[in-house]
């Protein structure tokens, strides 16, 4: 006679056999219940309001309808200008398409990348006149300026750092970093790493987003800092080095970093213009000094100064003195 196996109970059978009996849901269903719930995954939000207030709205400002949020990416690819009014911590921050954010007297928190990128496109922070400015307005993991785009800073600090490895600061052909106030990287560092790249121009100036009224001869300094000693500055950037440094009438660069390396790119310094590099460094480019002011009354001759460590001049170098007003001061 043949035998008709006996069926092997499913699991889903035991466990309502378990219910019958017990009145208890069994623990493997609980927990197989949890694991089915959906899971909120990370999005790309990008910004359609338009001339408006970064403002915590999201109707009719995001795509999708939704405030970006810590786990978020903030997309801006519009020719707009767009003030944050409120914190904000998200993910990462992609600037294009001539968009002018400004932070002004908030903070943005961005737990990876900040990348600008394209003409008229600017990201700035703080600014001449506000009052109660953070002592940081922004800080990032790494941040990257693309040809044509600006990072300005405006009286308080803009801070990089990496959650994992070293966070870098990449300043690309045809970009600007510009304003006043300091630009920190926060790593600790266990060698030597650069954590400044500038391919582009460093140009100190007033950054007044909000139009107060400022005097217009007002002494600016923007400050390179690192927390660690190990830090270094590319001040000319990498391949051909062509980094620049544009000091106008009354601004100073103040880097508080060693540089990497001789500086072969162009330092150009005008009225009463200050370089202060704290270390000892090179000078192998070109560098520029007119300030006679062209002998008007408005825009009167001054002395630029180069400050801080010693600098040795190389046989590469070369110095020019554009007029014969022109002073420059070590």
């Amino acid at each position: 006679m043949t035998r008709t196996p006996t069926p092997t109970p499913s699991t889903a059978t035991l466990l309502s056999a378990l219910v019958r009996r017990t009145g208890m849901l069994a623990l493997p269903a609980a927990m197989a219940l949890a694991t089915s719930a959906p899971v909120a995954h990370a999005a790309n939000r990008t910004w359609i309001g338009g001339n408006d207030n970064w403002d915590g709205v999201a109707s009719g400002k995001w795509n999708p309808v939704d405030e970006p949020d810590a786990d978020d990416t903030a997309i801006f690819n519009t020719p707009n200008i767009v003030d944050m009014t409120i914190d904000n911590d998200i993910l990462e921050l992609i600037l294009s398409g001539g968009i002018d954010l400004n932070v002004l007297d908030q903070n943005l928190t961005v737990s990876e990348d900040v990348t600008l990128s394209g003409g008229g496109t600017v990201l700035g922070v703080g600014g001449a006149g506000i009052a109660g400015l953070p002592t940081t307005g922004l800080q990032a993991d790494n941040i990257t300026i693309n040809s044509g785009a600006d990072l300005l800073a405006g009286g308080n600090r803009i801070t990089f750092n990496a959650t994992v490895g070293t966070g870098v600061l990449t300043n690309n052909t045809g970009g600007i970093i510009g304003g006043f106030g300091e630009i920190r990287n926060g790593d600790g560092l266990g060698s030597v790493e650069t954590v400044f790249i500038n391919n582009g121009r460093i140009s100190p100036s007033t950054y007044n987003p909000e139009g107060n009224l400022v005097f217009t001869g007002t002494a600016r300094t923007l400050t390179f800092t690192a927390q660690d000693a190990d830090a270094r500055f590319n001040l000319d950037g990498t391949g051909s080095e062509n980094g620049e440094v544009f000091i106008n009438r009354n601004e100073t660069v103040d880097i508080n970093v060693q540089l990497s390396d001789f500086f072969s790119g162009t330092l150009s310094m005008n009225e009463d213009a200050v370089l202060d590099i704290e270390d000892n460094w090179g000078l192998n480019g070109t560098f520029n000094v007119d300030n006679d002011g062209g002998g008007t009354i408005l825009f009167p001759a001054g002395t630029a100064f180069i400050r801080g460590g010693q600098m040795t001049h190389s046989t590469g170098a070369t110095t020019t003195v554009q007029n014969a007003g022109s002073t420059l001061q070590f």
